[in-house]
């Protein structure tokens, strides 16, 4: 008995170690999959619809065939890319804020401007654990840095003008009032406490 409580030990702390490792290759793993799936996208034309599975296809209604306007779906298919050289980072970004698109890629806030438009455009990761991963090295931008937005239709370039520390409580860096082009990129601070009462806060200007 002893023995088999043992190698269960064992077995568990192994597992435990293992996990982060395993999770941290798979979320790189569904990273690259959103980028491919966006040069898929890209250059094409699309009808920008949300799919719903129990909805009929357009064209299907009458007993017709499907329409062969390629559709795109905002529940896996990226909107934009973004681009961080001097962090080394390439980023699928998803429509909204869901728990999947923030595991697997960056979040564009549907509440904020759009891409390219006057305003406050938003955009949110994760701080992953693991070196360079998602947002993890956000803190290391400086002013002058450059953040290229990809959307598939135009490549929209931002200079970083600041970067702070806020309450989490605390949005006063947003303005959509603003007629400035803005880019603001935001996520959890400090990188290793649980629940993090911060956030970290890079705001970018439209080149």
């Amino acid at each position: 008995m002893k023995k088999v409580l043992a190698v269960l030990l064992i077995v568990s702390g192994l597992a435990v170690a293992v996990y982060p490792l395993l999770y941290s290759y798979y979320r790189e793993y569904r990273v690259e999959q959103g980028l491919a799936r966006f040069a898929r996208l890209e250059g094409e034309t699309y009808e920008v619809i949300e799919v719903n599975e129990d909805e009929v296809a357009p064209g299907e209604e009458n007993g017709e065939e499907a329409s062969e306007k390629k559709t795109v779906d905002f529940a896996t298919d990226p909107v934009a890319v973004l681009s961080i050289n001097s962090i080394d980072l390439e980023l699928p970004v998803f429509r909204g804020t869901s728990k999947s698109a923030l595991n697997y890629g960056a979040g564009l806030w549907e509440e904020g401007a759009g891409i390219g438009e006057k305003g406050s455009a938003v955009i949110t990761a994760h701080r992953a654990h693991s070196y360079g991963s998602l947002f993890n090295r956000l803190d290391e931008l400086k002013e002058g840095d450059r953040l290229v937005v990809e959307t598939g239709i135009n490549n929209y370039t931002y200079l970083v003008c600041c970067t702070g520390i806020f309450d989490a409580a605390d949005f006063s860096y947003l303005d959509n009032s603003a007629q400035k082009k803005r880019l603001i990129l935001y996520t959890c601070h400090p990188l290793y406490r649980p629940s993090p009462p911060y956030r970290l806060v890079v705001q970018a200007v439209m080149e």
